[in-house]
């Protein structure tokens, strides 16, 4: 499917903008549910294959809506079973489209978390490895690191 310019989007027929819409309805849910299978099978950074498409069909449909926003009474003259279906076609796609966010949600926050982590780790790698003992002498920082330090400032 190509990208529908806007010039060409205002010669569609009622009949043709609504089977492009619930074509591309198909589709979009089709993508979110590949997705969905690479997020479930832990391979979050094929996800990045699906973007292209997604994009492109997403803006694709965006502005046939629009362009049924501001004219409603184009999908008038569409049977009202067609209308119908693609109006429960919307509806799922905006559950899958949910459904995919927040996938993709706990796949960032799990990014996040282990960027986090490797970024903490490496920080504790660089940092000097020396500290105070008991005698007030520079020694070797011991091996846990959840120590807390404490002054008892005294005049």
């Amino acid at each position: 499917m190509t990208q529908p310019a806007s010039s060409s989007l205002n010669k569609l027929s009622p009949g043709e903008l609504v089977d492009r819409m619930t074509q591309i309805a198909h589709r979009l849910i089709e993508i979110m549910g590949e997705e969905a299978s690479v997020l479930e099978a832990c391979r979050p950074m094929e996800v990045v294959d699906f973007h292209d498409e997604k994009t492109r069909h997403t803006n694709d449909l965006a502005l046939l809506v629009n362009l049924v926003q501001k004219n409603p009474h184009l999908i008038d003259q569409v049977p009202a079973a067609r209308v119908s279906a693609l109006k429960t076609l919307m509806t799922q796609l905006q559950d899958r489209s949910d459904q995919t966010a927040k996938m993709l949600l706990a796949a960032k926050s799990v990014s996040d978390g282990i960027v986090k982590e490797l970024s903490a780790f490496a920080s504790r790698k660089r940092a000097p490895q020396t500290g105070y003992g008991r005698t007030g002498s520079l020694q070797a920082a011991p091996k846990d690191s959840s120590l807390s330090l404490s002054l008892d400032a005294r005049f």
